[in-house]
């Protein structure tokens, strides 16, 4: 290689140096920015916790529906696929198919409402 050839080399080498430690340049900004929205979006996360936490538990005792179903089927003794067959009746089945499993269908006394072939709840 010649001294002119050498030159070039080192020139454009030079250059893509410059181009390099520009793109480093630039991560390392994007890097900050990221941390500084890390940091933002922790700070308003212990924010909400000690929202939580300031709310706390109330201390009125509560009984959750799922407690009060197994209080009708396991004290009361309902049986609850009686009831099922109730709601779920051969009517309300097959207008469900028709329209597509979503709607407020006529039963014996009640509608049900239902959505994807869910029954979501009755309605006088």
């Amino acid at each position: 290689m010649s001294v002119l050839e050498d030159k070039v080399t080192v020139k454009g080498l030079n250059s893509q140096i410059g181009k390099l430690e520009g793109e480093v340049n630039t991560l390392n900004s994007e890097i900050s920015a990221k941390k500084k929205e890390a940091s933002s979006k922790c700070r308003t996360i212990r924010e909400v916790r000690k929202k939580v936490k300031d709310l706390g538990v109330s201390s009125n005792p509560t009984v959750t529906e799922h407690a009060m179903l197994r209080y009708f089927e396991r004290v009361l003794n309902f049986d609850l696929k009686e009831i099922e067959k109730k709601i779920l009746t051969d009517s309300v089945l097959n207008q469900a198919k028709v329209v597509g499993g979503s709607g407020l269908f006529p039963a014996q006394g009640f509608k049900v409402r239902m959505k994807d072939f869910t029954v979501v709840t009755l309605v006088d």
